[in-house]
């Protein structure tokens, strides 16, 4: 059966997150991209504080955040290694969405559409999607603010034949889920989501 979307890709504008998120979504990215693939031993905290300029408090909270999310395993003397995650379907109701993160760290979300257009898909938003390359989807770009800084920036691609019309629609004022769920009566069940931080301008 075909997905309605694919991955979304949350991009944190790394001046404005807390050091340990930034910690923590760098090292996400890289167990993600394979560049610390499954059994490798991440670098020691005193190891992470010097490349990180750091506190040990700080990289010691990303890596709890890591582990209680099930990215990583202490072993007692031996150091801290990526852990293998069994990948599986997750409710999107339970997945944290952009506003709640940002709410997380006691600050007022909002939000703003910077563009969005329908466009064939590549052969990767294919994949994912279950669709042929080439395809029609909706592009869609979106940054998150909290307390009015820009914190979040997310990209998300949609099966148009699945939401006929969706890109004529108010994105800007509501819920892409809800939207999905109610207006096209879509069964929704599960989301890939990819974390990374980057730079801002």
């Amino acid at each position: 059966m075909n997905h309605v979307f694919s991955e979304e890709q949350i991009s944190m504008l790394v001046q404005n997150i807390p050091k340990y998120m930034y910690i923590k979504l760098t090292l996400i990215n890289q167990i993600q991209t394979g560049e610390l693939p499954v059994g490798m031993k991440l670098p020691t905290e005193k190891e992470m504080c010097l490349s990180y300029a750091c506190s040990r408090l700080t990289v010691r909270k990303a890596l709890e955040e890591l582990q209680r999310e099930g990215y990583i395993n202490k072993v007692q003397g031996l150091g801290t290694f990526v852990k293998e995650r069994n990948p599986q379907k997750q409710d999107l109701s339970s997945i944290t969405s952009c506003s709640s993160l940002i709410r997380s760290q006691n600050m007022i979300p909002s939000k703003k559409i910077l563009s969005y257009a329908v466009i064939p898909s590549t052969p990767e938003v294919a994949a994912q999607l279950q669709i042929r390359p080439g395809d029609d989807v909706l592009e869609y770009f979106r940054v998150y603010y909290g307390n009015g800084v820009p914190v979040i920036l997310s990209h998300s691609y949609f099966n148009v034949s699945l939401v006929p019309g969706i890109e004529s629609l108010d994105l800007e004022n509501q819920s892409i889920i809800a939207l999905l769920k109610d207006t096209y009566k879509l069964d929704l069940r599960c989301s890939n989501r990819e974390l990374r931080a980057v730079l801002a301008d």
